[in-house]
């Protein structure tokens, strides 16, 4: 059952980089499929859509990358593509009658950029409505997170900045508990290889009863 303050369709999954976090979404979108739902993936700065994000968003995701490390650029380019992408692509799919997912959002915007800012204000980056969204902050063991980011080492472009080492994925997991408390509808999963299977089921059952 739909409560007035969830917004229809829209399901955000976040996560330390390395937790399995777009396995899992994309695993989520075939099972919601398979039940006979319509389910968009929409990756903001990441190459994970499902859907065609358009000419003016390629071009703020190169943008993005482009300032790559320069965390003001990055959070006011970020900003722009989102609120483009929730206009013209998101609005237009949850009207259709899809389900929403995406490949972060808010969350990981406060910590991988606004979190180094000391005087960019909060109330940028943090729209009030995101509140009306379910959050899946997806989780895993420290070494499963370690090991999975290992093995993509050379397509993990935060390798650039933040060298993978035990101490980041615990710095990060901070970062992101820090921020949670801001959302009114989340649950947390642990993602490890012997819990994926269950973690679908229950996200699946979760977004059937309230999305």
């Amino acid at each position: 059952m739909k409560t007035k303050k969830q917004e229809q369709g829209v399901v955000i999954f976040e996560g330390l980089d390395g937790s399995g976090k777009s396995t899992l979404i994309s695993l989520t979108k075939q099972a919601l499929e398979k039940k006979g739902h319509k389910v968009a993936i929409i990756s903001e700065v990441g190459e994970h859509s499902s859907v065609p994000l358009g000419n003016k968003a390629s071009h703020l995701k190169n943008k993005f990358k482009e300032n790559y490390g320069n965390y003001l650029l990055e959070i006011k380019t970020v900003l722009k593509l989102r609120k483009h992408i929730y206009k013209n692509i998101t609005k237009p799919l949850l009207k259709k009658g899809y389900i929403v997912i995406y490949d972060r959002h808010v969350l990981s915007t406060l910590v991988y950029q606004f979190y180094h800012l000391k005087n960019f204000p909060l109330s940028k980056v943090w729209n009030k409505s995101m509140k009306k969204n379910l959050t899946v902050f997806v989780d895993s063991s420290d070494e499963a997170i370690l090991e999975r980011n290992q093995l993509r080492e050379a397509h993990f472009t935060r390798n650039e900045r933040d060298p993978i080492a035990p101490y980041h994925v615990l710095s990060d997991r901070k970062k992101f508990q820090s921020y949670l408390h801001l959302q009114n509808l989340f649950f947390i999963v642990n993602n490890d290889k012997s819990q994926i299977p269950k973690n679908i089921e229950l996200i699946v059952e979760y977004i059937e009863n309230n999305v």
